[in-house]
């Protein structure tokens, strides 16, 4: 489930939004950080892409309050993930509210947004942290998910 509310963070914004160190050239992969470039592929459900810019090695992390959670560990183990999840999730989607990277550290804030059971638009945000090792992504951190202030 955690996991589930990972993507649907990474999945990842209306029109109301605020990029800050992102130009739209970097939302829409023509340039810019892998973080940002993950984020499209996501958008598009891509898994082959997305599978592409993670190290064999890859980690997802999920930070609740004060435990760390570890969805996957592996690039076979996120495929898999990703096999069904874009069956289960056809609506999900995300977009970066802002990113900024660091040395090989890419830090962002992403809103999530998908469609519940009866079909009512939901979102939420969360801050990510994607670590980089060899140009690939090797560990993915969400933090606890919160309203977004703009919805």
């Amino acid at each position: 489930m955690a996991i589930t509310l990972g993507f649907a963070i990474l999945s990842s914004l209306s029109a109301c939004h605020i990029n800050f160190n992102v130009t739209k050239k970097e939302q829409q992969g023509k340039t810019g950080n892998l973080a940002v470039k993950f984020v499209n592929a996501y958008n598009a459900h891509d898994a082959d892409a997305m599978l592409t810019m993670v190290h064999q090695d890859v980690r997802y992390m999920f930070i609740n309050n004060d435990q760390i959670y570890t969805e996957t560990v592996g690039k076979n183990a996120l495929a898999e993930f990703l096999g069904t999840y874009f069956i289960q999730n056809t609506s999900a989607q995300s977009e970066v509210v802002s990113s900024k990277q660091e040395a090989k550290f890419i830090h962002q804030v992403e809103r999530a947004i998908w469609k519940n059971q009866e079909g009512k638009t939901q979102t939420q945000c969360s801050l990510s942290v994607y670590e980089l090792q060899d140009e690939l992504i090797i560990n993915v951190w969400y933090f606890t998910a919160y309203r977004c202030a703009i919805d």
